[in-house]
């Protein structure tokens, strides 16, 4: 399934890099740096959460789901630590240090970035439409 999601999401940033000489080295640039950035962080997310998920399965809570018992008491989940995850933090600031060094040489342009992160959304969207016809 990675595999398929992340044959769409090329497909679609090829598309950008072919439209390119239409709109300038500025607009690859963007766009590739803010695809790049959106693949760490939707890489960064999956590790984090496939990971607490595991984390949880492994600590037993879910093994008696058919029986219920009012005297045991739940665990509270850290899904916190899920959401603030060392590894999708470092991603987001590795995407600021990008937006930020673009700016500083005047090399940002919004819509080009934009549109390297909107690959993602869609690339999604397009295989769940793709997989809902199967």
């Amino acid at each position: 399934m990675i595999k398929k999601v992340l044959k769409i999401y090329l497909i679609l940033d090829l598309l950008l890099v072919l439209i390119t000489p239409f709109l300038g080295l500025k607009w690859l640039l963007n766009s590739q740096i803010a695809f790049v950035c959106a693949l760490l962080i939707i890489f960064a997310a999956h590790k984090s959460y496939k990971r607490r998920i595991n984390l949880e399965l492994l600590s037993g809570k879910y093994d008696n789901l058919g029986e219920f018992d009012d005297d045991e008491e739940k665990k509270k989940s850290r899904f916190s630590f899920t959401f603030f995850a060392p590894l999708k933090m470092l991603s987001y600031a590795f995407m600021a240090l990008c937006i930020y060094i673009l700016a500083k040489f005047n090399l940002f342009w919004i819509v080009g970035f934009l549109a390297g992160t909107s690959i993602i959304p869609i690339g999604t969207l397009i295989f769940l439409l793709k997989s809902k016809e199967i």
